[in-house]
């Protein structure tokens, strides 16, 4: 049984909260099966180390323009992430949106952690759609993406598209 390949966009700022919670459950999936059910790669944006909110550097094995040209070739993963942290409202680029967009034609799946949803409400795939984004940037997507239809919730899933928002709301009592 081939592996489940999956391809990590991970912009600086990322929240390595969010990236472990996703990543090490598959860990553990492959531990307790004794195989390598998962296979997951990092890309950045030019290949390099990126740096995460709290100051740690991750590796990167590829980058976004690399993984646009492997689905050019045929050699598609079976879903790409995207991480992003704080400041994602300035981290669209042309290189990220075309691997974003690339991946929708080939229809790949998509699944945005925390605030990397606004990356695919930039990127035009969220119209008309429901989604979810980090508390914290709730509010703005919704001002910023009139076409989006933005829920509080903590999943949201279509065909092709997930969103999660990373950790819930904190209490306001």
């Amino acid at each position: 049984m081939e592996a489940y390949r999956l391809v990590i966009l991970a912009l600086p700022g990322f929240s390595q909260l969010t990236l472990s919670s996703f990543v090490d459950p598959l860990r553990l999936a492959d531990s307790v099966s004794g195989r390598a059910s998962f296979e997951w790669a990092i890309a950045s944006l030019d290949g390099n180390p990126v740096e995460c909110a709290s100051g740690l550097s991750l590796s990167a094995s590829t980058d976004f323009a690399s993984t646009g040209q492997s689905l050019h070739a045929g050699k598609r993963p079976n879903m790409v992430i995207v991480c992003a942290g704080d400041r994602v409202e300035k981290q669209t680029s042309a290189s990220l949106l075309r691997v974003l967009r690339l991946c929708g034609r080939h229809g790949v799946p998509i699944a945005a952690l925390g605030t990397a949803t606004w990356l695919l409400a930039e990127s035009g795939m969220l119209d008309d759609t429901a989604c979810t984004i980090h508390w914290d940037k709730r509010a703005a997507l919704s001002e910023t993406f009139s076409h989006v239809q933005v829920t509080d919730r903590l999943f949201v899933r279509n065909a092709r598209l997930a969103t999660c928002a990373g950790s819930s709301r904190p209490s306001t009592s």
